[in-house]
């Protein structure tokens, strides 16, 4: 989805759109569950640096990946959290691949770390990433809970179902394969 100089990309767009929709009929009923072991190896990253409304676009991948995901683990939607009369702090869950010196992390993780009002929301994080640094320990001192270093998605569902949060965040989708799985 990355094009150059004199090259349209309303072409790149359309050449996405077309594969979307051949790799959709591709996954019928006996190959949808393989399909999982696919959903996110490859991103559209690209695609928003294109200047134009996206969310069609994106919203067909996003619906592919989230059929692929539910045919190959069915068992893996992670429930709601919904008390109707709550007491004690709501949970947020953030789930990423770049709790360390990066851009996800500086614009918008490292805000919400820093500044969620403890008093009413717990903060669990989910490093799918390997880069550690001086900001990955800052990220680690803001939360209730840390998860990094699980191998696979089983113990990463096991790992948010037992946080049981009220609110379940995906900050980088499309850049990171494991958010994208899961998500």
């Amino acid at each position: 989805l990355a094009y150059g100089p004199g090259e349209d990309p309303a072409e790149f767009r359309r050449q996405f759109a077309d594969a979307i929709a051949n790799l959709d009929a591709w996954f019928d009923a006996s190959r949808s569950a393989l399909g999982s072991k696919a959903v996110g190896r490859q991103q559209p990253f690209y695609l928003a640096f294109h200047e134009v409304d996206n969310v069609p676009l994106l919203s067909r991948y996003g619906d592919l990946c989230a059929r692929l995901m539910q045919a190959g683990l069915p068992d893996a939607a992670i429930p709601v959290n919904r008390p109707a009369n709550r007491t004690g702090r709501v949970k947020v869950a953030i789930v990423s691949g770049f709790f360390y010196d990066q851009s996800v992390w500086t614009a918008l993780l490292r805000g919400w770390c820093a500044h969620l009002d403890r008093s009413r929301f717990e903060l669990h994080l989910l490093y799918t990433g390997l880069v550690v640094d001086a900001e990955t320990a800052i990220a680690r001192s803001h939360a209730t809970t840390w998860h990094q270093g699980l191998s696979g998605i089983a113990p990463w569902l096991a790992a948010i179902r037992g946080i049981t949060p009220d609110i379940l965040l995906y900050p980088d989708i499309g850049m990171d394969s494991m958010s994208t799985q899961l998500a």
